[in-house]
C-alpha cells in the first residue's frame, strides 16, 4: 500500500530569508552611511587628533566607511543566491522540522 502524499506548504526558511533580505535592502543606505559622521568629524581636524594613533584611526574609519556599502551588497548577493536555490514549498513535516530548529536556535 502506498504512503499517502504529504501536503506541501510554503518554505518557512525561504520566507524568513526573504524577510531578512527585504529588511537589509531597505536599510542599505543607512548601514552604508553609518560611519559618515565619524569620518567627517575625523576629517575636519577638530575631533581627537594626535600623533600616529589618531592618524591610523582616521584611516581605519575612512577605510571601513568605504567598505560598508559593498559589504551589504555582498550579503544581499549571497542571500539572493541562497533564495534562488531554495524550494518554494516543502512538506508539512519538513516545515515543522524547520520551525523546531529555528526555535531551538532562538530565531
Amino acid at each position: 500500500m502506498a504512503e499517502p502524499e504529504e501536503i506541501m506548504v510554503g518554505n518557512p526558511q525561504k520566507s524568513e530569508l526573504a524577510s531578512l533580505r527585504s529588511t537589509l535592502a531597505n536599510n542599505r543606505e543607512a548601514i552604508a552611511g553609518a560611519l559618515d559622521k565619524a569620518a567627517a568629524k575625523m576629517a575636519d581636524g577638530r575631533t581627537w587628533t594626535g600623533p600616529t594613533k589618531a592618524t591610523n584611526w582616521k584611516s581605519e574609519v575612512d577605510g571601513r566607511k568605504k567598505k560598508l556599502g559593498p559589504w551589504v551588497d555582498t550579503i544581499l548577493e549571497q542571500i539572493d543566491e541562497k533564495l534562488k536555490n531554495m524550494p518554494e514549498q516543502v512538506t508539512a513535516s519538513q516545515a515543522r522540522a524547520i520551525h523546531n530548529e529555528q526555535r531551538t536556535r532562538g530565531y
